[in-house]
């Protein structure tokens, strides 16, 4: 075989994944084993790092135009035509990822603006924060401030077990937002919880489960009126739990998909809305994207967002809410960035 073709080849191979990571599904649809590519190893990796494709694409790219531009100068056309046109789809699609980014919105707000401190009805407009706890880089303590002045009514962390969410319900009680304090999965052990603190106006709340766990801690209001609240963290997707992650994720958000009524799902669900186990949200939208931020990576915070991924969320059911606006800010030397969203009733 000519190396003339062999080259043609190979462009054309590297053309069509570099294209696959815009539409991973489109496989799926014309051969069925291919179906759900974005929830499978290695894809699912790759693509919850859109910045760095942004930035791969764009670099590999533009070496590619240059190289081809080169070898067609001294060599003329061929090999260097075929590098040319692989160095100009690499760029078209990191102008796409960029686009899809900025669509999604980049807003740089670090707060939101309301400034009413009174707690929430249960039917009322209501302000979620959530903050992954990982790895102990931030205490319960730091996050009494942005709390409070926030006007935050329901507070979801995972990582965190029940007495240190005690602990800090007790200190924004003393600071004059009574909360109550829920916990779900280990007792001990920080990554295998996840906490739930609820402002004491929204009433009495109760598991849904008898056992629930770290990875689906759902609430609900004892009077019926008011949102299930679920608390998510599904297991990350590592190459060995891949399966694990996917149905957990699917469990995670059936109660977006299925049932009616006040639904509120936040946490860190480990997926963003380009995998396919999250792709449906069923009746939910997606707050961060309706405030105007769903392309700031919320993990890891120590690298910039454009660069991070969006995988702590906040899910509301759109029958129900209205999202108004939203924040990502830093906190404490934390792993990931806290998220809030303040929702009003929808109508």
């Amino acid at each position: 075989m000519p190396v003339r073709i062999v080259i043609w080849v190979v462009v054309v191979v590297l053309a069509v994944l570099a294209l696959l990571s815009l539409a991973p599904e489109l496989p799926g649809a014309i051969i069925p084993p291919l179906d759900g590519l974005s929830g499978r190893f290695p894809f699912a990796q790759v693509l919850a790092l859109r910045g760095w494709l942004v930035l791969s694409f764009a670099v590999i790219g533009l070496m590619f135009v240059i190289l081809g531009l080169v070898r067609r100068q001294l060599i003329g056309s061929g090999a260097g035509t075929a590098i040319l046109t692989l160095g100009g789809v690499f760029i078209i699609v990191a102008v796409a990822h960029l686009v899809i980014v900025f669509e999604r919105g980049t807003s740089a707000a670090t707060a939101i603006s309301r400034t009413d401190d009174t707690q929430a009805a249960p039917d009322a407009a209501l302000t979620i924060l959530t903050l992954n706890m990982e790895d102990g880089g931030v205490t319960g303590s730091e996050l009494v401030e942005p709390i409070v002045d926030q006007g935050v009514d329901v507070v979801v962390l995972p990582e965190m077990v029940e007495e240190d969410a005690a602990a800090l319900a007790a200190e924004l009680t003393e600071a004059g937002h009574p909360f109550v304090a829920h916990g779900a999965g280990s007792a001990t052990d920080d990554r295998g919880a996840t906490a739930i603190l609820l402002a004491q106006s929204l009433g009495e709340y109760v598991p849904v489960d008898a056992e629930p766990t770290a990875e689906e801690f759902a609430l609900r209001p004892v009077t019926g009126v008011g949102p299930v609240i679920v608390g998510a963290h599904p297991t990350a997707p590592r190459p060995d739990d891949m399966a694990a992650w996917r149905t957990q994720v699917s469990d995670v958000l059936a109660w977006c998909r299925t049932g009616s009524g006040p639904v509120i799902v936040a946490g860190g669900l480990n997926a963003t809305q380009d995998h396919a186990p999250a792709r449906d949200l069923g009746r939910c939208v997606d707050a961060a994207d309706s405030a105007g931020l769903g392309g700031v990576g919320t993990w890891p915070a120590n690298i910039p967002w454009f660069f991070g991924t969006a995988i702590d969320r906040v899910l509301v059911d759109e029958a129900s809410y209205r999202v108004v606006e939203g924040a990502v800010f830093d906190v404490g030397r934390a792993t990931h960035r806290a998220l809030v969203i303040h929702v009003e009733p929808a109508g």
